[in-house]
């Protein structure tokens, strides 16, 4: 084999690499997006209406969200438990199992 025959070689075989790479960082970001659709599929009806964070996304209990308003805590993000009958309110708890409430566009859901 010439020099030439083995450089195609050796480039192929970093081609088929990069694209190996390539399919599993897609299959990566599929499977995010699947567990994410099936984390933020309701279990139950939920009784409080539909609330949107900053950038549009509904906040469902159990997401995990970041405080983007200053409050009585030091605490960036908590999982939410309780959304307000009237939707004006949005409690999470915080690492520390305190309970911290937010306008709903003060909150971006992670």
């Amino acid at each position: 084999m010439n020099e030439r025959d083995q450089n195609d070689i050796e480039e192929l075989r970093r081609e088929l690499q990069r694209l190996r790479l390539a399919a599993e960082n897609i299959v990566n970001l599929l499977q995010t997006a699947e567990d994410r659709q099936n984390r933020r599929t309701p279990q139950y009806v939920h009784q409080h209406p539909v609330v949107r964070d900053r950038d549009g996304t509904e906040i469902l209990i159990g997401d995990t969200v970041l405080f983007l308003s200053r409050g009585l805590f030091a605490s960036r993000s908590g999982v939410v438990y309780k959304i307000s009958s009237n939707g004006e309110r949005v409690t999470s708890r915080d690492d520390r199992n305190r309970p911290i409430s937010r306008a709903p566009y003060n909150l971006r859901v992670t």
